[in-house]
C-alpha cells in the first residue's frame, strides 16, 4: 500500500501510512490548497472493483457522514476515485486505542471505566438515532484521544460492518442474508446466530468491553471462533466479582445486565445504559471529576439544544444542517426525537441508502465501462499492430520491386544503347561489303583484302564485345526479372493477409461501438437517477429542516 504515496484523493495527498488491514489502509494526508492534515482510509488494491468492499467502505462513509457528534469520528469526505478506489477522509486522531491501553496497563479502575463506558453510550446513541448499528465495539476501535478538554477523550471508530436499518433487508448493501459479521471475541448472541440486529446487540458489545477493562479479558476465550460464539449463544459469563476484588456491585450490575443472552433483558438504548453509568460516576466512584463532567455536559446539552437553530437555505446549507442535526436531537431528545421527525429520518436515511446504492452502482458502471474499453482496445491492438507489420512488410517488398523497377530500365536502357551502336556498326561494315561486291560484279578491280583491313577487323571487334555485353545485360535482366516474379505473390498474400485483419478489425470495432454504447447507456441512466435521487435527497432535508423549527418551538413553548 505505500505505492499509493503521493496519490491524490478528492484534493488530498496520501503521505504517511499509518496502518495496514486486510479490507484497508489508514494514510495520513494533507490538503493541496489548505494544507489541513487527515487520515484517509483506502480500499485495498485487491478488493477495488468488488461490489461487497466497496459497497461497504461508501457505507461506513456515509454512516458516518451523517453523524456530526464529539464522540465519533468525524467524516469530512467519502466516495470512489479512478480503478474503483474507495476512500473515507477522516478527521486525524492522536492517541492510544483501549487495546492498547489494557495491552500496556491489564485493567482500568472502575471510575474510569465507567468514564469510558458513557462516552461510548453518547456516540452510539447518536448512531442509534439515526438507525446505524456498529456491531463492532470492541477496544480496538475505541480510541483516547490527546489534546481534549479532558483526559480519556473517546472516539468510537470503524463503522466498517455497521447496520443500517431499513424495512428491506436486500438494501443492506453490507448485509447479506445470514451473513455473520464481526469479531467472535466481541459478537452479540444475535451475531453469533446471524439474527436481528438491533441496538441491543451494541449493548451487548458494550457490557463486553466494560468487563474487559475491569478484569483483563473478555468473558469468553478460545482458539476456536466457534466454540466462543457458541459461549456467546449459551454460556452465561462468570460475573466480574469473581474474577477481580473490589469490583464496585452497581457496576457489576450494569455489566452483567449489558450481557443477558436475550435482548430484552439487555438496556433498551445506549442513553439509558448511560443514565446508570452516570449515576455509577456520582454514587459509586466518588470521583470529584467525574461529577463535574456530567453536570457541565448535561447543563451544556441543554443550552445547546435551546440556542443551536440551524438556518434553511440552499441545498449545501440544507445538507451540513441536516448532517449538524446529530448532535442536536440527541440533546434536545434523549429519549428519542419525535415522532414526525423520526419519520422524516427515516425517509430521508432511506434515500440516503438508495443514493449510497446507486453511487457505488455509478461507480462501478463506469469502471467497467473503462475496464471493458481497455479490454476491447487490448483486443484491437494486437490486429492494429499485426496490420502494422504487413503493412510495414508490404511496403518494404513494394520498395523493393520499385528499386527492382528501376534498376531493369536502366538495363534496358544499356541494352538499348548497345542494340543501337551494335546496328550503326554492323550497318557499316555491311555497307562496305556491299560496295567491295558490287565492284567485283561490274567488273572493276577488286581487292578482297580489303575485307579484312585494320578498321573493319577493329569493328568486328566492337561487335563481339558488344555482343558479350549485351548477354551481360539479358542475363542481369533476366535475374533481376526472376526477383520481381518472386515479389509479386509475396506481395498477393500480404494483401489477403491484411484484408482478413482489416475484416476482423472492422467486426471487432463494431462490437466495441455495440458494447460501449450499452456500457454509456447503463452509466447515462444511473447518473440520471443519481441526479434524481439528490434532488429528492435536498427536498426531504427541506422537509427536516422545517420540521425541526416546528418541533423546537413547540419544545421551546412546553419550557417557557
Amino acid at each position: 500500500m505505500e505505492s499509493l504515496l503521493e496519490t491524490r484523493l478528492s484534493g488530498y495527498v496520501l503521505k504517511r501510512l499509518i496502518a495496514a488491514g486486510g479490507m484497508a489502509a489508514i494514510f495520513e494526508a494533507e490538503h493541496e490548497l489548505t494544507g489541513q492534515v487527515v487520515a484517509i482510509k483506502v480500499l485495498s488494491r485487491d478488493l477495488r472493483n468488488k461490489r461487497d468492499p466497496l459497497a461497504r467502505i461508501l457505507q461506513e462513509g456515509r454512516a458516518i457522514c451523517s453523524l456530526l457528534h464529539e464522540h465519533v469520528v468525524r467524516v469530512y469526505d467519502y466516495g470512489t476515485a479512478d480503478e474503483g478506489v474507495g476512500f473515507i477522509v477522516m478527521e486525524r486522531l492522536h492517541g492510544r486505542s483501549l487495546a492498547e491501553v489494557l495491552d500496556d496497563d491489564g485493567v482500568l479502575e472502575p471510575q474510569r471505566i465507567v468514564f469510558i463506558g458513557r462516552q461510548v453510550c453518547l456516540g452510539l446513541a447518536a448512531a442509534h438515532n439515526r438507525g446505524i448499528y456498529h456491531r463492532d465495539i470492541k477496544p480496538g476501535n475505541i480510541m483516547l484521544v490527546e489534546g481534549q478538554r479532558y483526559r480519556d477523550f473517546v472516539k468510537v471508530l470503524d463503522f466498517g460492518i455497521a447496520k443500517l436499518e431499513a424495512d428491506d433487508p436486500a438494501k443492506l448493501a453490507a448485509t447479506a442474508t445470514g451473513m455473520t459479521l464481526g469479531t467472535p471475541q466481541y459478537m452479540s448472541p444475535e451475531q453469533a446466530s446471524a439474527g436481528r440486529i438491533d441496538a441491543r446487540s451494541d449493548i451487548y458489545q458494550v457490557g463486553l468491553l466494560l468487563y474487559e477493562a475491569l478484569v483483563g479479558e473478555p468473558p469468553f476465550l478460545d482458539r476456536n471462533p466457534v466454540t466462543v460464539m457458541t459461549q456467546h449463544l449459551a454460556e452465561p459469563p462468570r460475573p466480574p466479582s469473581s474474577r477481580r476484588v473490589g469490583v464496585p456491585e452497581g457496576l457489576e450490575r450494569v455489566i452483567m445486565r449489558c450481557l443477558e443472552k436475550a435482548p430484552e433483558d439487555r438496556y433498551p438504548t445506549a442513553a439509558a445504559l448511560r443514565a446508570d453509568l452516570d449515576a455509577l460516576a456520582i454514587r459509586d466512584t466518588g470521583s470529584e471529576e467525574l461529577r463535574t463532567v456530567v453536570a457541565a455536559r448535561n447543563h451544556r446539552e441543554t443550552l445547546a439544544g435551546n440556542l443551536r437553530l440551524p438556518t434553511l437555505g440552499n441545498p449545501a446549507d440544507l445538507e451540513r444542517y441536516a448532517r449538524n442535526l446529530s448532535e442536536v436531537l440527541d440533546q434536545l431528545w434523549p429519549d428519542g426525537v419525535p415522532e414526525e421527525l423520526r419519520v422524516l429520518q427515516g425517509a430521508l436515511w432511506s434515500l440516503t441508502e438508495e443514493q449510497m446504492r446507486l453511487g457505488t452502482d455509478l461507480a462501478l458502471a463506469r469502471e467497467e465501462a473503462d475496464t471493458l474499453a481497455r479490454r476491447l482496445e487490448e483486443r484491437l491492438q494486437p490486429l492494429e499492430r499485426a496490420l502494422e507489420a504487413l503493412r510495414g512488410e508490404r511496403q518494404s517488398l513494394v520498395d523493393a520491386r520499385s528499386a527492382l523497377d528501376t534498376k531493369e530500365q536502366a538495363h534496358l536502357a544499356r541494352t538499348a544503347e548497345l542494340d543501337a551502336e551494335y546496328a550503326e556498326i554492323y550497318a557499316r561494315i555491311e555497307q562496305h561489303q556491299s560496295a567491295l561486291y558490287g565492284r567485283a560484279g561490274s567488273g572493276g578491280p577488286v581487292d578482297f583484302r580489303d575485307l579484312f583491313r585494320e578498321d573493319i577487323a577493329s569493328q568486328l571487334a566492337r561487335l563481339e564485345k558488344i555482343f558479350r555485353q549485351r548477354s551481360a545485360e539479358a542475363e542481369k535482366l533476366n535475374a533481376l526479372r526472376r526477383e520481381m516474379a518472386e515479389l509479386r505473390p509475396r506481395i498477393a498474400d500480404i494483401d489477403v493477409q491484411i484484408a482478413g485483419l482489416d475484416q476482423s478489425r472492422l467486426g471487432l470495432e463494431a462490437e466495441r461501438a455495440a458494447k460501449l454504447i450499452a456500457k454509456d447507456s447503463r452509466v447515462t441512466d444511473l447518473d440520471n437517477r443519481h441526479r434524481a435521487i439528490e434532488r429528492a435527497v435536498e427536498h426531504r432535508y427541506l422537509q427536516l429542516g422545517i420540521a425541526f423549527r416546528k418541533a423546537v418551538s413547540a419544545l421551546l413553548a412546553e419550557r417557557a
